[in-house]
């Protein structure tokens, strides 16, 4: 029974986290526009380019990851199920994508 318990609430962990979070696919729209979706497989289809996504391994909070498309980077923030916030890296333009 405390194995499931632990079992249970490393889940509940796991399933908060921002990498997670985009691993379960779906459809997301960068600023209401733009048709965005995240594979579990790490591939990221934008209107722009094809591109990647995944963890950033320097930083300590798992609600941050990477993506790369169109040869930029951003700086992901998993916010909630519903909202990312972006920063691009090259200038520090912020963008909002939601469900």
């Amino acid at each position: 029974q405390h194995e499931r318990v632990a079992q249970a609430a490393s889940w509940r962990a796991a399933a908060r986290r921002g990498d997670a979070q985009l691993a379960r696919g779906g459809k997301w729209r960068w600023q209401q526009k733009h048709n965005f979706v995240f594979h579990a497989d790490g591939r990221l289809d934008t209107p722009w380019h094809k591109g990647v996504w995944g963890t950033v391994h320097d930083r300590s909070d798992a609600d941050f990851v990477f993506a790369r498309f169109a040869s930029i980077d951003h700086l992901l923030r998993v916010v909630s199920e519903e909202r990312i916030e972006s920063v691009r890296c090259e200038d520090g333009n912020k963008v909002v994508i939601d469900r």
